[in-house]
């Protein structure tokens, strides 16, 4: 989008629906795995991982993004922020980057275990 602005608060409208898919999908996805595998799902990375997932998108979602929006609102619509609201923004913003990628790489190791069997 041509406003920063703008395209930061599709992105987080984005990002939180993802969440409440990926929350919703994940947890249904462990209890299938607890219903399935009963006792030995617990011994199992499987459902470590999806914990580990679930956690991570929480955690981002209701912990970090609230922080990041309140920054936003700080500024005002379509104001620049001043520099010390723009250095705890970015340092937010690199917390949830990092929490996200996080997430996409347990999300990758978790299918490579489905992919091999396990």
């Amino acid at each position: 989008l041509a406003e920063r602005a703008l395209a930061g608060t599709v992105a987080g409208a984005l990002f939180t629906q993802m969440a409440y898919i990926g929350l919703g999908c994940g947890a249904w996805l462990a209890a299938h795995r607890i219903a399935v595998h009963r006792a030995a799902a617990v011994r199992g990375a499987v459902l470590w991982i999806l914990a580990a997932m679930l956690v991570l998108t929480a955690l981002n979602d209701l912990g970090v993004s609230p922080v990041l929006a309140a920054l936003r609102e700080q500024a005002g619509p379509g104001q620049v922020m001043d520099w010390a609201v723009r250095e705890r923004f970015a340092g937010w913003h690199a917390l949830s980057a990092g929490l996200y990628v996080a997430t996409a790489v347990l999300g990758a190791a978790l299918a490579a275990l489905q992919a091999r069997g396990r």
